[in-house]
């Protein structure tokens, strides 16, 4: 056998860290166990999005490429695709954020925390007393940056975007429905005994795969946790953290798999 990521994300959402691992000859797979879907009423969204079509906003706060997705399918559905003002600061969590803001909405990014993720931002940013702020997330995002928010004495509008649901699930109000290269749920249990590493990106994650798997993983698997709170998630739920990556971005990713990789032996033990 040879050396095998599992990511437990849809493929589109990792596909240049796929392919430079393929590249590196390390094989990876994914297979989502949470998804995206819509609310079940959009109208506090559609709100605030014709207020940011006409200016009212004066910078916008985003922290995943979930977000951006509706953000661009919303706008286009109210007819205001092409009407944002150029004046509005948009602000995003890292680069996969910042990178689908201009690839999706044609927007430039101001501002990218060196640390991605709410706490970085909160950290490395600050917003003028009374600044009117758009703040759209999923239901499960951290208080950390609402909490920030209001620390800064901004005027800020936060609307949920999207509901995260454990997979399998309806899929007629996904907002990215899975694809071909995704596997299925039920091949869960198989694709864990035959990974060497698996890559947990979110606390909701961790969470669907301990109601799904369990705690116990076979021997000599090893984990990788993106960002503290998925870290923190892994602990509550007694799943180990062998390496927690700072950042998301493909470099760090490739970074710390071949750290984990490269510690362990060619070949892992049938269980």
């Amino acid at each position: 056998m040879g050396r095998t990521v599992l990511f437990l994300r849809p493929t589109r959402r990792a596909a240049s860290t796929l392919q430079r691992l393929s590249a590196r000859g390390i094989a990876a797979r994914c297979l989502p166990l949470i998804g995206t879907f819509w609310p079940p009423d959009t109208g506090a969204l559609d709100r605030a999005l014709r207020r940011l079509a006409a200016g009212d906003y004066q910078q916008v706060m985003l922290t995943s490429v979930s977000t951006v997705q509706v953000f661009a399918e919303r706008l286009a559905h109210l007819g205001l695709a092409g009407s944002l003002p150029p004046q509005t600061r948009w602000v995003a969590v890292g680069e996969s954020t910042a990178a689908a803001i201009t690839r999706l909405l044609g927007q430039p990014v101001a501002f990218v925390p060196q640390r991605h993720s709410a706490a970085g931002l909160v950290a490395e940013y600050e917003l003028p007393a009374g600044c009117p702020v758009l703040y759209a997330h999923g239901d499960l995002a951290s208080p950390v940056l609402a909490d920030g928010l209001r620390g800064w004495d901004a005027k800020v509008d936060e609307v949920i975007a999207y509901f995260t649901r454990p997979l399998p699930h309806d899929q007629a109000a996904a907002i990215e429905p899975p694809t071909i290269e995704d596997l299925p749920v039920d091949a869960l249990a198989r694709s864990v005994a035959e990974s060497q590493v698996i890559v947990f990106s979110a606390p909701s994650i961790v969470n669907r795969f301990r109601e799904l798997y369990g705690s116990t993983l076979p021997p000599g698997t090893r984990t990788l946790m993106i960002g503290q709170p998925t870290a923190r998630a892994a602990a509550a739920a007694g799943l180990p953290s062998d390496l927690v990556a700072g950042n998301p971005d493909p470099d760090s990713l490739i970074t710390a798999i071949e750290e984990l990789v490269g510690a362990m032996p060619e070949e892992k033990e049938e269980s």
